[in-house]
């Protein structure tokens, strides 16, 4: 009996070894391109935007404003160097004030990027051709030629557009980040703003090249117009109920500088004191900034 079993277990436990490979032969080959799809089919997430928290959303808000007063300042710079014969003091204010915005932009054009804002193509591109324009009717005003009127035309048109993309991308990003700078602060850098472009019309005005660019100041407010929204804006904010005592003095300090320039900025077209008027517009604007940096 042992010797019929042993014989008929034999080939039945072959069969049985044989066909459990060819299951399992079977079974890897089909795992086999399923391993090798895998491999080949692994992508990486698609990246997503990083977000700024409230205070870099402060900070990059605050630097296209100071890049807005930057911006006139060089061309006001640029009016005086005409007025003093390229007096070396304005031709080095230029380039100062020219280096800082070049800063400012690089820091700007990146932060979009990388935060996937929106295309800082158009920035790059204004501030290059304005730059490059600037430099040219420098180099006409050193060697005593005679302003280009088409030049002007050109560069004024460049830096409207490259203040346009500064008011547009801060409007952006307080959008799609739902950001509210305090209407305190946003009131006195309007203030700011409306002081340099009054220091940098009455510049403009007493230059060689004071109406040679027609077109880029079709649309803008005369100085006296100016003055009178300056004046009252000013008051206003005064008396607004957040001002402490450090506040106050500040605005006192404000108050008594334009009382000195007031007038003839309201009858700008009597009289021709740029350098007074500038350099007294740079102390109200410094002390505006400080009032905005206690309001925060």
């Amino acid at each position: 009996m042992n010797c019929c079993h042993n014989t008929l277990s034999t080939p039945d436990s072959k069969l049985f070894k044989t066909t459990m490979a060819a299951v399992l032969i079977a079974l890897w080959s089909c795992l086999l391109p399923a391993v090798a799809s895998t491999d080949k089919t692994i992508e990486p997430f698609p990246q997503e935007p990083i977000t700024m928290d409230n205070d870099e959303i402060s900070r990059v808000i605050t630097e296209i404003h100071q890049s807005r007063i930057l911006l006139q300042k060089i061309i006001m710079n640029y009016h005086l160097f005409s007025v003093r014969g390229s007096d070396p003091v304005y031709n080095k204010a230029i380039e100062t004030h020219t280096k800082t915005f070049a800063v400012l932009q690089s820091s700007l054009s990146k932060t979009l990027n990388k935060n996937q804002i929106s295309d800082s193509s158009s920035l790059q591109s204004n501030w290059k051709s304005f730059n490059k324009l600037l430099s040219n009717n420098r180099s006409r005003l050193k060697k005593k030629r005679s302003v280009n009127a088409q030049l002007m035309d050109n560069m004024m048109a460049s830096a409207e557009l490259l203040m346009t993309d500064l008011v547009n991308i801060s409007a952006d990003i307080s959008n799609i980040y739902h950001y509210e700078t305090k209407p305190s602060i946003v009131k006195t850098r309007e203030l700011s703003i409306i002081m340099q472009q009054l220091a940098t019309h009455y510049a403009g005005r007493s230059s060689s090249s004071f109406g040679v660019s027609q077109k880029a100041q079709e649309n803008e407010k005369t100085i006296d117009v100016l003055a009178k929204e300056f004046a009252g804006k000013l008051a206003e904010l005064a008396q607004h109920k957040e001002n402490n005592e450090e506040i106050k003095a500040l605005f006192n300090r404000v108050n008594t500088k334009w009382r000195f320039i007031e007038k003839p900025l309201e009858d700008y077209t009597e009289s021709s004191i740029p350098f007074l008027i500038t350099r007294y517009s740079d102390h109200i604007i410094t002390v505006l900034q400080k009032i905005a940096s206690l309001y925060q």
